[in-house]
């Protein structure tokens, strides 16, 4: 049988015990071995918004059940598909009438009346642990800039993140990096599509690799 495991984790969850994304997979496996799962394609967000819809993992996974019967489709739970209650449920209808059964670590999603009612209630919880997420990452990174600290993701390109100080120092080889695509971009005028696709084929990696493989 063949399965998606779907992975999420926003920047302000990163901290969150069990919700990493390495626990992620490490639980949705699991699951999948014991639903008999034998082919098992893994989709990822990672630093991602549960309230953005429109998430490449989430899109590709979906594109993935329209074009190739899937069996499972496997999260930690519900709110990893959205932590909006309306495009949570709008979600599980999408995948439920691709033919796809979804499969939660934690929890359940059931067609019965009674089942998405619960499922209603719990994604509703999970859009107000968001909002009290969002307040209490706000206050934190208020505080943080009065320190004069780092309030954003590390993952900048150009500069390397020193975790003991919370601080940035510029990486002379991707400053080099830096100078040449605006080299590029005055002196070509080409876009940040056609200056990608140079990086590429010179070889240069991203800052970041998005995850996204097939497992077994």
């Amino acid at each position: 049988m063949k399965a998606i495991i779907f992975l999420r984790v926003s920047t302000e969850e990163q901290a969150e015990k069990g919700y990493s994304i390495p626990n992620q997979r490490s639980e949705c496996t699991k699951k999948a071995s014991e639903l008999g799962c034998d082919d098992v394609f893994e989709y990822c967000d990672e630093g991602i918004s549960g309230s953005i819809l429109a998430r490449p993992g989430l899109m590709d996974a979906i594109h993935k059940m329209k074009h190739m019967h899937i069996d499972y489709f496997i999260a930690l739970d519900s709110t990893r598909l959205s932590r909006e209650a309306i495009d949570s449920m709008a979600i599980a209808r999408d995948i439920k009438n691709n033919g796809t059964v979804i499969a939660f670590v934690r929890g359940f999603y059931d067609d019965s009346p009674e089942g998405q009612l619960q499922y209603q209630i719990s994604a509703s919880v999970g859009e107000y642990e968001k909002k009290v997420l969002l307040l209490r990452s706000y206050y934190g990174k208020r505080e943080k800039a009065k320190q004069g600290l780092l309030t954003h993701s590390p993952g900048l390109y150009g500069y390397d993140f020193d975790k003991e100080s919370d601080t940035l120092s510029i990486n002379e080889s991707e400053a080099a990096i830096i100078k040449l695509m605006y080299k590029w971009l005055i002196e070509e005028g080409i876009g940040p599509n056609a200056i990608a696709k140079r990086l590429i084929d010179m070889g240069i990696p991203s800052k970041k690799v998005r995850c996204g493989r097939k497992l077994l």
